[in-house]
């Protein structure tokens, strides 16, 4: 267990993220980062966490790049793999993400795969490959640079890759036990909810993915210019509200404000507003700082059990909070 206090991280790598405002305690997260002697940003688009970094390194996006599919081939009907060539060169100076990591490694005086005796950035994965008698130049040789894998065998997992002492699975865990009397305190809690409380989902729409469109001026129109709190008819006339209305939204967690907007496609209890905004510490980003928004996500839990442990994910929907006319 690391002692934050006796052995604070002292530098950060994000790569490919937004951390400041796509999780949970903003304003923590802004405090924790401000005592970073070093944070540094791997992405292909500006956001508020680079508008903190040290040191900001623009990365190929994905047609400037090579490819495999190297995920989800074992739930493939028919697996197979395909590689992919860059379809244009990289603009400016921006490089590929393992390029930029093992210049790193090779500043820090490591093994990096730039060294002359180790220049093969596909090493590993013609390691994965070899099993079919696959490697990425044979995959260029071939149409599309497509081939078809040998089809899974039943039985194949237990006997060749499982590494557990007795060669079994243990369907219930210790950690089961928790999860189970967690979620019958959940049921508990759904029984005896507050009058005013309804539970806070994420919503997703083509105007604002995760915080990736927030500085993209021809996608802020009409309702999109900020992020509304959608509730259906009956809980806003219970709470005597109607579009355009202003509510405070709070719970142990955090507080924010919003505008409402009726949507009657929404479940009684419920209430739906996209995350991604809140862009009012990001004055370099011009559009997005003139259409801040809100950040939702300072409604999510933080810290010491704020994720789900057989998951491992953060809590992040089904979020309980309480709602209150401005």
């Amino acid at each position: 267990m690391i002692d934050a206090e006796k052995d604070p991280i002292r530098a950060l790598f994000v790569i490919s993220g937004n951390p400041v405002l796509s999780m949970g305690g903003e304003e923590k997260i802004r405090t924790a980062f401000q005592k970073l002697e070093l944070l540094v940003v791997l992405d292909i688009y500006r956001n508020a966490t680079g508008e903190m970094a040290d040191f900001l390194l623009p990365c190929a996006d994905m047609l400037e790049r090579s490819d495999i599919n190297s995920c989800g081939i074992g739930m493939q009907l028919e697996p197979y793999v395909q590689f992919t060539e860059a379809v244009v060169p990289p603009r400016f100076e921006r490089k590929e993400q393992w390029w930029i990591l093992s210049r790193i490694e090779q500043a820090m005086g490591f093994d990096s795969v730039l060294n002359e005796e180790h220049h093969d950035p596909y090493g590993r994965i013609n390691k994965m490959l070899s099993y079919a008698e696959l490697s990425i130049d044979k995959l260029k040789a071939l149409p599309r640079g497509t081939a078809v894998l040998p089809k899974s065998v039943p039985g194949r997992f237990f006997s060749d890759w499982i590494q557990t002492p007795d060669k079994k699975i243990d369907c219930c865990p210790g950690i089961f036990t928790e999860a189970i009397e967690t979620a019958e305190r959940i049921f508990q809690e759904l029984e005896n909810e507050p009058e005013n409380q309804v539970k806070l989902i994420s919503l997703r729409n083509g105007f604002m993915h995760n915080s990736w469109y927030q500085n993209l001026e021809k996608l802020k129109k009409g309702e999109h210019r900020s992020n509304p709190v959608y509730l259906n008819s009956r809980d806003a006339g219970k709470r005597g509200l109607a579009t355009g209305a202003r509510v405070r939204m709070f719970n142990p967690w955090g507080a924010v404000e919003a505008i409402v907007k009726i949507d009657d496609r929404l479940r009684d209890g419920v209430a739906a507003m996209a995350h991604g905004w809140g862009n009012q510490n990001t004055p370099g980003m011009k559009i997005a700082h003139q259409y801040p928004g809100v950040n939702v996500n300072q409604l999510l839990p933080c810290g010491p059990g704020s994720y789900e442990k057989l998951s491992n994910q953060a809590h992040m929907t089904g979020i309980a909070v309480s709602l209150e006319k401005k």
